[in-house]
């Protein structure tokens, strides 16, 4: 029987939630909010892209 899930990102979809239904535990390294305002952080991506990325995870 599997009692825990790792991820390395969390999409937030409500995964997390639906897994602890079934009495499974999600162990994940970064938020996909986190690992955005990390890029942006960096450089990685800009201003709008990170706002974009937002937007999408704040929907689900």
């Amino acid at each position: 029987m599997v009692d825990h899930a790792l991820v390395l990102i969390d999409r937030e979809e409500g995964g997390k939630q639906r897994l602890a239904e079934d009495n499974i535990d999600l162990h994940y390294l970064l938020t996909a909010s986190e690992a955005a305002k990390r890029l942006y952080d960096v450089g990685a991506i800009d201003d709008e892209q990170l706002k974009t990325i937002l937007r999408q995870v704040k929907k689900k």
